[in-house]
């Protein structure tokens, strides 16, 4: 979310942070949770150079229409012979603040078609 916004991050070396956060382009890393590992993350960061536009491009890979696309991908991939139909499900997803769908009523639905 912060790199959305054209903004770098300072994270923990783990979990999530992994595999969302590149080390000097999105973010710097601190690896132990202790102060003095973070003071040093700090210093990095400060020291470093943020391009605004390349965050915000890397956060789009982590998109909400993004990741519709790839799960919907995966379905059609498991499931070839199911047909899926336009819901009101993504609608509401739409709605949410900051989403970038544009035509909801176009976005297939999860539910398989009764054709």
């Amino acid at each position: 979310e912060v790199n959305a916004a054209g903004r770098p991050v300072i994270a923990f070396r783990g979990g999530g942070a992994l595999e969302t956060v590149v080390e000097g382009v999105t973010g710097v890393f601190f690896s132990e949770p202790t102060s003095s590992s973070l003071a040093q993350a700090i210093q990095d960061f400060e020291l470093c150079t943020w391009d605004t536009a390349r965050l915000r491009e890397h956060a789009a890979r982590f998109d909400r229409t993004v990741f519709a696309a790839r799960l919907l991908e995966f379905l059609r991939a498991v499931a070839p012979g199911v047909e899926l139909e336009a819901n009101t499900v993504w609608q509401g997803f739409a709605a949410l603040p900051g989403s970038s769908i544009r035509e909801p009523s176009s976005m297939p639905g999860l539910m398989p078609s009764s054709s």
